[in-house]
């Protein structure tokens, strides 16, 4: 009697075991989605060549929990369609954005045409960078999500469970 419990309770704690290491949780984040970036007046005669730039000093921004910033770049003319980014980032707080046109010479660092700061609440909005006599306009909009539990099979189709012990 003691066996056959003991064997159905190890059989019961192993499934147990097997069904926590399936679940896969994660932490309450919003989802920053970068729509596009227009070009009104460039900062440069002849173009820039665009920096987008999103930082957080605090939290991770996308999959990776290291990873605290992430770049996209672009050559822009002010005659140019938008740039349609349609970038998804998982943020877990507030978020800086800030765009460069990017100079190539040691002498002449990259020029900032503007920052913003982007909470981690549900919202649409856009942003104007018009620093150094450009201008551009970002779409973005952040996303709530809620915390997701999966379950993923442990056990194969048909497989009965042990009664549980009285």
């Amino acid at each position: 009697m003691t066996t056959r419990l003991w064997s159905s309770f190890s059989r019961w704690a192993l499934l147990v075991g097997v069904l926590s290491a399936g679940l896969a949780s994660r932490a309450s984040a919003e989802i920053l989605v970068l729509e596009s970036l227009t070009c009104r007046a460039t900062e440069d005669d002849d173009g820039d060549e665009c920096i987008l730039r999103v930082r957080s000093s605090s939290t991770s921004i996308g999959v990776d929990p290291d990873n605290h910033n992430c770049s996209y770049r672009q050559n822009m003319l002010s005659t140019s369609r938008p740039w349609m980014l349609n970038r998804r980032l998982f943020i877990h707080g507030p978020v800086e954005v800030s765009l460069f046109d990017e100079d190539d010479t040691f002498l002449n660092p990259d020029d900032c045409l503007g920052r913003v700061r982007i909470e981690a609440r549900p919202t649409v909005g856009a942003a104007v960078f018009n620093w150094d006599g450009a201008r551009y306009v970002l779409r973005y909009r952040v996303e709530s999500e809620t915390p997701s539990v999966r379950i993923r099979p442990s056990q194969p189709a048909g497989m009965r469970l042990p009664p549980l012990p009285r």
